[in-house]
């Protein structure tokens, strides 16, 4: 399936996008719910949480289409546009409404908003703790964002490698590969400085995996009978502590390209009238937290789910329409998304004032 890994229009990204962000919405509803993620049955099951998996593939995904953009691009400046164009306007618009929301519930007050000004540039996201303090999970007013820096991290690290002269070099990605994987793997990080650095890479793990896939994909065959083995190696290394953090990353993206790729199912057109995932992405959190807190600070994890999904759907199709779309290049506007632009980042977990549930 080598030729149609190449196409930038036959595959089903957008799908798997807007599949990922409902699975953060449903794997929220558990923390925002009942305030934890112990009963969330991906979590149960699989020792990690339904969203965790999602971010995975969120970041294989990104590391995949934004170095397919960087192959493409004009120059730094064109490359840089295109991606805080993608980034930031949809970003400070939840941040904005949201704080909008908030202030009309007198939950935050001036001095708040003034205090987060500073961050803005660097991503940021507006945060209070006694926001939704009657709330089961309390404190945490857009839990999906804290990931977004993380991401354009990750694009700035391309960058990097391309000014240098070394993007596209397979000896090099394939040492950088090595590296992350070898570093992740080590999940207690003792030797990393701080909790950000290790979610860093964390999350690049499986961005370079992706970004190698790319660099490899004339070599690299999508078919069933590979990806079959590859799920059976996957699974099996997950059964080992040595192993379970080094082998995901790869298992992972192969599969979740696999899917994106291959033939015999095929929703190339499902984002012809627009890219909503990452508006849904960005609003499911403060809907369901505005949700949990007008039914009195608690809810079933389902119930929460299903009145939570419709409304952020709806949100994600006028973040698209009304700011997202309109921040794009002309030409881009035209066009159905295909795999050359952005791909933003799902969050595994939440995050308040002092705890990042990087594996929630």
């Amino acid at each position: 399936m080598r030729k149609d890994a190449d196409s930038s229009r036959l595959n089903n990204f957008d799908f798997i996008r807007f599949c990922l962000a409902v699975t953060v919405i449903f794997s929220h509803s558990y923390p925002i719910g009942q305030g934890d993620q112990s009963h969330d049955p991906f979590e149960k099951a699989l020792g990690v949480s339904a969203g965790h998996l999602a971010v995975a593939c969120f970041f294989s995904i990104s590391g995949y289409l934004i170095i397919a953009s960087w192959s493409r691009k004009k120059s730094i400046g064109d490359y840089f546009y295109k991606r805080v164009a993608r980034i930031y306007p949809g970003w400070l618009a939840v941040n904005l409404i949201t704080i909008g929301v908030l202030a009309s519930f007198y939950m935050i007050t001036l001095s708040d908003v003034v205090a987060w000004i500073p961050e803005v540039p660097l991503l940021g996201y507006f945060s209070v703790p006694n926001a939704f303090s009657g709330n089961n999970y309390p404190g945490v007013i857009n839990g999906s964002l804290w990931t977004i820096p993380y991401e354009f991290q990750c694009y700035i690290a391309v960058a990097v490698l391309g000014i240098l002269g070394l993007a596209g070099s397979y000896r090099l990605l394939c040492a950088t590969l090595m590296v992350l994987v070898i570093s992740w793997s080590n999940s207690t990080f003792h030797w990393l400085p701080n909790s950000s650095v290790t979610s860093f890479f964390s999350l690049a793990s499986f961005f370079f995996v992706g970004a190698c896939l790319f660099e490899f994909r004339d070599r690299v065959e999508y078919s069933f009978r590979m990806a079959s083995a590859v799920l059976i190696v996957g699974g099996v290394a997950f059964c080992f502590p040595i192993l379970r953090h080094a082998v995901p990353p790869i298992a992972i993206t192969y599969l979740i390209l696999y899917a994106a790729f291959q033939q015999h199912v095929k929703l190339h057109s499902f984002g012809k009238y627009g890219d909503f995932s990452y508006g849904i992405y960005l609003y499911a959190f403060p809907i369901q937290q505005c949700i949990v807190w007008a039914g009195g600070g608690a809810m079933n994890p389902i119930l929460l789910f299903l009145l939570a999904t419709p409304p952020s759907i709806v949100a994600g199709i006028a973040s698209w329409y009304g700011i997202e779309r309109r921040c794009l290049p002309k030409k881009r506007q035209r066009e159905t998304p295909n795999i050359e632009e952005a791909v933003r980042p799902v969050e595994t977990g939440v995050e308040d004032a002092t705890v990042e549930f990087v594996e929630s």
